[in-house]
């Protein structure tokens, strides 16, 4: 698959969505439900004691991006501010290292993390149907979702699959 980049507007041009007060959205949990019947997830690597999905999970105090993930199968909806690329890319290194490591993230096609994320061939994407609400949230995001699966590297093989899921 090939990507085009268009011209560049003028950041004056661009369409604006007004940010969250706060990048700490719970996901919903007939979300992770699902998700959490195909991984059996073992640790929640960015999380809080409020919406944590898992037994195991690292807070903002204990740094997720710090710590070693080890052989866990993680389950990361991390924080979707500017600081995503990190969460995406110790994603990756997690699972070189033997985690699988299943991350909620918007579908910001825009975005070079995106494309390293997406276009990578170890990953697994899966395009959300329609927009989830997260935490307590009156309304629905203003942006899709991906699921990106990324397991340890089987030898000599890639994985590729695509597939969808329904956010309701």
């Amino acid at each position: 698959m090939q990507t085009i980049s268009p011209k560049r507007t003028p950041k004056a041009a661009r369409p604006y969505i007004l940010p969250s007060k706060t990048d700490n959205w719970a996901t919903p949990d007939y979300f992770f439900a699902k998700l959490n019947r195909v991984f059996r997830f073992t640790l929640d690597a960015a999380a809080s004691a409020e919406n944590a999905k898992c037994e195991l999970y690292f807070d903002l105090k204990d740094d997720g991006l710090i710590q070693d993930w080890g052989r866990h199968r993680v389950f990361l909806n991390p924080p979707y501010g500017r600081c995503i690329a990190l969460w995406v890319r110790k994603a990756l290194d997690a699972s070189r290292k033997g985690a699988t490591v299943v991350m909620l993230v918007p579908a910001r096609t825009d975005t070079a993390w995106f494309h390293e994320v997406a276009m990578h061939p170890d990953a697994e994407v899966r395009f959300v149907r329609g927009r989830l609400k997260f935490g307590g949230s009156k309304h629905a995001a203003p942006f899709g979702n991906i699921v990106v699966v990324f397991r340890r590297p089987l030898a000599g093989k890639r994985r590729r699959k695509a597939g969808g899921l329904k956010a309701a």
